[in-house]
């Protein structure tokens, strides 16, 4: 008789918990449409493939338990106020935090892995209402569906060629998801629209720009179409005019090491700069590798070095915090 009102117990037990979490998942949603990629496989290698795919999802309302594997994600939340927002229950992965970001590292908030690897079992615990991916942790999205097939999964992508649409789009499908705050995401679509295009009325057009990152006593220099192509691209950038328009090195993503003979053939009127040490959490040699410039480099001379927000530019770049940081450091210029 005892075991049997064990096991009655350990039923009940069961059923009331299944019960609590399909509440959490009850609620109005939406359609949700983006970009993501999708497992396809293993190549020759034996290593996984991955395919670029549209799909949709239907989301939850704002949601009050969610996971964030996208760092510019978190800023924008973070801008707004999770408090504010109604979020509840965060999860992310504490590895990868850096600047203002750091807060979150404390045992308020779940640690659910890394950008790259999920950790599967406290995720699967933590048992999100929605999961905010994007970037590194596109590939994620198959795995994420398998073993959590009642959360949604949201996709959050930044082509550099199309920055600042896509940092806008972002905000708009923030604010689908909390409507009941859609108004605020649309004024900070707005207030980038508006900065961005007071910026480039000031963008002369016979002052070009090279962009370098500083990494143990070297310089990088990064193509106009590449990696920070938002400074270049006259549609959906900043528009500057550009010195370095090289196809062979758009894709290399962490630039391409030259010596001071080429900065100064290039020879910048302007010269933005990234710390590259810092932002990996290295010890700078910024300074004296700067020092090491030639004086006859006009933008030495004009002193138009602009040293920019590594985290903004390299690490979160798209997070409503650093665009307005990228504001920031451009408007710099025009003082």
């Amino acid at each position: 008789m005892k075991r049997l009102i064990y096991l009655f117990l350990i039923i009940l037990a069961v059923f009331i918990l299944s019960a609590c979490e399909d509440e959490k998942f009850t609620g109005e949603t939406i359609d949700i449409t983006f970009n993501t990629q999708i497992y396809d496989g293993k190549d020759e290698k034996g290593e996984n493939k991955y395919k670029n795919t549209v799909v949709t999802e239907k989301v939850l309302k704002n949601p009050t338990r969610i996971a964030v594997y996208d760092l510019s994600v978190l800023d924008t939340l973070d801008y707004i106020g999770l408090d504010k927002l109604g979020i509840t229950d965060l999860a992310l992965p504490k590895n990868n935090l850096t600047g203002k970001l750091t807060k979150y590292n404390n045992r308020k908030y779940t640690n659910v892995g890394t950008l790259f690897d999920l950790d599967e079992e406290e995720l699967i615990k933590f048992n999100p209402q929605v999961v905010f991916i994007g970037g590194r942790s596109l590939r994620n999205y198959s795995r994420i569906k398998e073993i959590l097939p009642h959360s949604s999964v949201v996709g959050f992508d930044l082509p550099q060629d199309q920055f600042f649409k896509t940092v806008c789009e972002n905000l708009d499908k923030l604010g689908k998801i909390f409507d009941k705050h859609q108004e605020e995401f649309t004024n900070l679509k707005q207030q980038i629209i508006t900065t961005l295009v007071n910026i480039k009325s000031k963008v002369q057009n016979d002052k070009k720009v090279l962009f370098v990152s500083v990494s143990s006593r070297t310089f990088s220099v990064y193509a106009n179409q590449g990696r920070f192509s938002v400074v270049f691209d006259e549609e959906y950038g900043f528009g500057f005019p550009g010195v370095l328009d090289s196809e062979d090195l758009i894709n290399k993503v962490h630039g391409e090491i030259v010596n001071i003979e080429f900065i100064k053939e290039m020879n910048p009127d302007i010269l933005f700069v990234l710390d590259s040490d810092s932002a990996r959490g290295n010890t700078s040699t910024l300074q004296e590798t700067l020092a090491t410039l030639d004086k006859e480099i006009t933008a030495v001379k004009d002193n138009k070095i602009l040293l920019i927000d590594p985290f903004a530019w390299y690490i979160m770049p798209g997070g409503m915090d650093s665009v307005l940081t990228m504001f920031n450091d451009i408007l710099q210029l025009f003082e």
